[in-house]
């Protein structure tokens, strides 16, 4: 419910939270990209 409160209530601190957790989970997801891509082109150099 947190982040329910942060995104319904748009004070200074909430919005600096919400997009705190949107950075979080990008960052997370690119990472994981980033490592897929990198497994891919070893087993594409490997062959």
């Amino acid at each position: 419910m947190l982040f329910l409160d942060a995104l319904l209530s748009m004070s200074y601190q909430n919005i600096i939270v919400y997009f705190a957790w949107i950075t979080a989970i990008m960052g997370f997801f690119l990472v994981n990209i980033a490592l897929i891509i990198d497994k891919n082109i070893h087993v594409i150099l490997k062959n």
